[in-house]
């Protein structure tokens, strides 16, 4: 997927070749750097409620549980878009509670699965433009999370989402199935799931009092929506015609699309950075506003270079030796994105 950069600079300055990997915690107007192999462990511990925690490229150990209220920024997760300072991955399996509701994460490769604890709501937090290459985890317990947004991620695995509610799915793209979507509005996002030897439980299952609208999904037959009930499809587009009950449909939806000449670059049902999933006849689709359905458009268009929104190294060099004066010149070429 191509890359887009604005605000582009260009600065030469003296500092450490190994800055990069090292954690900056900012905390009341102060800035403390971590740097040893429990870097974000340590920032973390430090860390107070409202504090922004900045990781660089390189896999970091998270802690066993998030239980502040913190902003979490990483260098992106594409890596395309990281040559200069690599993906930043988070390593192992760790939970959010209700003390971390209110959280902001961008940025991150998750490689274990990250999931919000039992009975603590994790409301009124955003995760966006992250990588989750496990599960995403929500279930469990009877206080709801509320006001989740979830937008511009990419998740590898099963999602479930029993105990979230009043919440915002929105420009994602999900190669597996969701499960439990109460009261959630879920827009411009794709399903790359595909075709399944065992027993077939659909895109969207156990879904209750869930809006799904400008939509993608390339699954080519089979079940789509199981156990859903309350449920409305609005503007969709669907690689076959599906039976949907007539009370899930309050607009039309596209069905039965050529899928293999839909987007620009896109390869049976798998993810791939390289492939580009914009559509090659965008207002052959409009959605509900009248602009084209998919993840590049709706609230919150998908950026494909995955990169968070503060200034990003795009690229580097460094000198082989120092100057006279003992400094290390170092050449960065920095971007960021405006939105």
């Amino acid at each position: 997927m191509k890359r887009t950069f604005f605000l582009l600079i260009v600065t030469i300055i003296s500092v450490s070749v190994f800055a990069q990997k090292q954690v900056a915690l900012h905390s009341n107007g102060t800035t403390s750097i971590f740097a040893s192999q429990t870097a974000f462990i340590d920032a973390y511990t430090a860390a107070q409620n409202g504090d922004t925690i900045y990781l660089p490229g390189g896999v970091f150990d998270a802690p066993g549980y998030i239980e502040k209220q913190l902003t979490i920024l990483g260098a992106g997760y594409n890596p395309d878009s990281t040559q200069a300072t690599y993906q930043t991955k988070i390593n192992g399996n760790f939970s959010f509670t209700e003390n971390a509701a209110g959280s902001f994460i961008q940025g991150i490769y998750f490689i274990g699965t990250v999931s919000v604890s039992s009975n603590h709501p994790f409301s009124n937090s955003t995760i966006q433009r992250c990588y989750f290459n496990s599960q995403f985890n929500v279930d469990g317990g009877t206080n709801y999370t509320q006001n989740l947004t979830l937008v511009e991620n990419v998740f590898m695995s099963t999602c479930i989402f029993r105990n979230v509610n009043n919440s915002l799915f929105s420009n994602n793209i999900f190669l597996d199935n969701i499960r439990y979507t109460n009261s959630i509005e879920i827009s411009n996002c794709i399903f790359l799931r595909g075709p399944y030897s065992y027993t077939d439980y659909g895109v969207i299952r156990d879904g209750n009092g869930t809006t799904v609208k400008d939509c993608i999904f390339i699954k080519p037959s089979g079940q789509m929506f199981s156990g859903c009930s309350n449920f409305t499809l609005d503007y969709c587009l669907f690689a076959f015609s599906p039976s949907i009950p007539a009370s899930f449909i309050t607009n039309s939806n596209y069905e039965s699309v050529d899928i293999s000449t839909l987007f620009i670059n896109q390869t049976d049902y798998t993810f791939d950075f390289t492939q580009d999933y914009h559509l090659v006849d965008p207002v052959s689709y409009p959605g509900t506003t009248g602009y084209p359905i998919g993840i590049y458009f709706g609230l919150f268009p998908f950026k494909d270079g995955g990169i968070p929104m503060n200034p990003h190294i795009i690229t580097k060099s460094v000198d082989s030796s120092t100057d006279t004066d003992g400094n290390l010149n170092v050449n960065f070429q920095v971007g960021a994105q405006q939105n």
